[in-house]
């Protein structure tokens, strides 16, 4: 598995939300790289997007400097790439890649069912049983 897989699967179970950040007491960079990263993560830039310094500036309000800071950090988790003279690019993604994040997400979640069906008592049983009902019968009409 490629390293941006990696990534993309270590994130996928660790959202960030507001309460992490502020609780972080670093820099503006440290507080905006977790952002930027969610973001990319949950496709508001595309693969292969280019990051434009002005529109990221406006969007975290940060200066240039904490943003270069933060977009560095990302080149070094293999999600920004960074092109000579032509500023930053969200990582793209091959085909392949893609299809090996497919394969590693529908593995994972085959292991939550298990694990579900293995840790579930009967109430949760019984949830399971009255949502199956639920889509049957939202499906039939």
């Amino acid at each position: 598995m490629s390293t941006f897989l990696k990534n993309i699967f270590i994130t996928l179970f660790c959202r960030y939300n507001s309460a992490m950040i502020t609780e972080n007491n670093g820099n503006t960079a440290s507080q905006l790289t977790p952002l930027l990263k969610q973001d990319i993560l949950q496709g508001v830039f595309a693969a292969d997007e280019k990051l434009v310094m002005a529109k990221l500036k406006k969007r975290y309000d940060v200066g240039i400097g904490p943003l270069r800071e933060a977009l560095s950090q990302l080149v070094v988790e293999k999600l920004v790439v960074v092109e000579d003279q032509r500023g930053y690019r969200v990582h793209p993604i091959s085909g392949d890649e893609m299809q090996d994040l497919y394969q590693t997400r529908s593995y994972i979640e085959a292991l939550c069912v298990v694990q579900a069906i293995k840790n579930g008592d009967v109430d949760w049983e019984a949830e399971v049983l009255a949502a199956m009902h639920r889509m049957t019968f939202a499906t039939a009409n």
